[in-house]
């Protein structure tokens, strides 16, 4: 069995909405950044230093996870199995990243919560 090294990383993944209209107490609203930071203990190779390319497809512990400013964005807490899938391309070529929370996978009802980090824009080694 190969030794392997648990490699702290963190991500963060920000997505800009635009809400428009008014509020339930008629007030207007405007533009909005949810922001999702995750530190995860990812197992890698020592050589590695990217998220995904080191701990695609395996499940990995959440260290710390912030949702803001809105609850409905989905919350992880510390020690959560997190999902990271192998990269994939979009229509602009950049390499993504699904992230699956595994505890809204399997204890709720609805469809899991997706997270698609652009690793080489938002992590960082910690």
């Amino acid at each position: 069995m190969s030794h392997r090294q648990r490699d702290a990383h963190r991500l963060v993944a920000e997505r800009q909405v635009e809400t428009g209209g008014t509020d339930d107490l008629n007030q207007p609203t405007e533009e909005w950044v949810e922001q999702l930071r995750l530190d995860v203990m990812a197992a890698s190779p020592a050589e590695a230093g990217n998220l995904g390319r080191t701990a695609a497809g395996e499940v990995v512990d959440a260290a710390l996870t912030i949702w803001s400013p809105r609850d409905r964005a989905g919350q992880m807490e510390v020690g959560d199995r997190v999902r990271v899938w192998p990269r994939y391309r979009d229509e602009s070529a950049a390499d993504l990243y699904k992230v699956v929370n595994e505890r809204h996978h399997y204890a709720r009802k609805a469809t899991p919560e997706m997270y698609v980090f652009d690793c080489e824009r938002y992590s960082e080694a910690v």
